[in-house]
């Protein structure tokens, strides 16, 4: 490794050759060298993603364009230019996925790695290995195309539409399903398929003829892509909901692209108001946990790691009772008959235990003030 490489935030490894991306958006490459793979072209700024290939390295700019050098084989298409999401780089062919959910290749053919099957649409992840490629659906579908000796390019049959994540390796290929377990197919000469008996998979990668996984750790700090790890609900019918989340949307740093849900709730109605905070077990199924079920089974590739509740939402669910008057009432937030909205929603879901808050301060302008306090302290921090 180059000596004093620092503040690397993410690595890339090709046949035989290493790059490295900083945090000030700068690429280093080390190792061979023979075509220029290493050779970071000056010009090269404001990179956010980095892949390497055979003899090839790509970076993505922040800006949505794909650079590339080394033995690139070919031009890179001019429908990339400042509309790419994401990159990848296999022996000698590379993949830009766009920001219309299309996919285009260029680079060696030779096994129809690079011709795009009429099916690939709305895609959210790409995949390359040694000369076949995948694609990952919006839908949780994947999608193989190119080489296909050992059957990496044969999805299985069994594979469900809830599919996360993907990677592929030489002539072998998996998957990442939304309930932490791991698919595998193609090449096994070296066992790169015989996947051990792992649960709540966090991560995923493949190389030539390895793969490896990492468990989630609640102790553990990981990149955050707010598409994917962060939920925010909000109530439909509180004009203070709607105002806070999409404050929180529009100034929170990195939070625009979170996902968004509505919740139909319009609390109880009784002499001092409506009560906003305290549901009926039957309220909470039909309210909020169905509602998030249904988003869930519409979003197989998404499993958002931190959900927020703003306000006008429940905090509390509780039995109905009633007083000495015989008239309806919550008992009290504390006793065996209440439980946390928080709690039930992160542990009633299989698979999926997602850390819950809520941004439910006394008014709007509380809310809006503590959000401006967070956007500050962003503001002053690198991410």
């Amino acid at each position: 490794m180059p000596t004093g490489l620092t503040n690397a935030v993410a690595v890339a490894a090709g046949d035989a050759h290493s790059l490295a991306l900083k945090a000030d958006g700068i690429v280093i490459g080390w190792g061979r060298n023979d075509f220029g793979q290493t050779t970071v072209p000056l010009n090269l700024t404001n990179a956010i993603a980095i892949s390497a290939g055979g003899q090839q390295s790509l970076a993505l700019t922040k800006d949505g364009r794909v650079v590339q050098w080394g033995l690139t084989n070919g031009a890179i298409p001019s429908t990339t230019y400042y509309a790419t999401l994401a990159i990848a780089a296999g022996t000698n062919f590379s993949l830009a996925l766009l920001t219309n959910g299309n996919v285009v290749a260029w680079g060696d053919n030779s096994s129809s790695q690079t011709t795009i099957p009429m099916n690939v649409n709305g895609v959210s992840a790409v995949a390359v290995g040694g000369m076949h490629s995948l694609a990952l659906r919006t839908n949780g579908v994947v999608i193989a195309w190119g080489s296909n000796g050992s059957g990496e390019s044969t999805v299985p049959a069994t594979l469900s539409t809830n599919i996360m994540s993907i990677a592929a390796g030489y002539a072998y290929s998996l998957a990442l399903s939304n309930n932490g377990t791991i698919a595998a197919w193609g090449d096994n000469a070296h066992g790169q398929t015989s996947v051990p008996p792992l649960g709540n998979v966090k991560l995923l990668v493949a190389g030539g003829y390895q793969g490896v996984a990492s468990v989630f750790s609640d102790l553990a700090q990981y990149p955050l892509d707010a598409s994917k790890a962060l939920l925010l609900l909000y109530n439909i019918y509180s004009t203070n909901s709607i105002t806070v989340v999409n404050h929180y949307l529009q100034y929170r740093p990195m939070a625009s692209r979170a996902n968004l849900k509505g919740l139909a709730s319009p609390g109880v109605t009784y002499s001092g108001g409506i009560d906003y905070e305290t549901v009926t077990p039957a309220d909470f199924t039909n309210l909020v946990l169905n509602p998030v079920l249904t988003w869930l089974s519409q979003n197989p590739t998404k499993r958002p790691q931190y959900v927020i509740l703003f306000p006008d939402l429940p905090s509390r669910v509780s039995v109905l009772a009633t007083n000495s008057a015989n008239l309806p009432f919550y008992p009290p937030l504390h006793g065996p008959t209440s439980a946390s909205v928080s709690y039930q929603l992160s542990t009633n879901i299989a698979g999926w235990a997602p850390f819950v808050t809520h941004i439910n301060l006394s008014t709007t302008n509380d809310c809006i003030g503590y959000i401006n306090k967070l956007a500050t302290m962003g503001s002053k921090s690198v991410f």
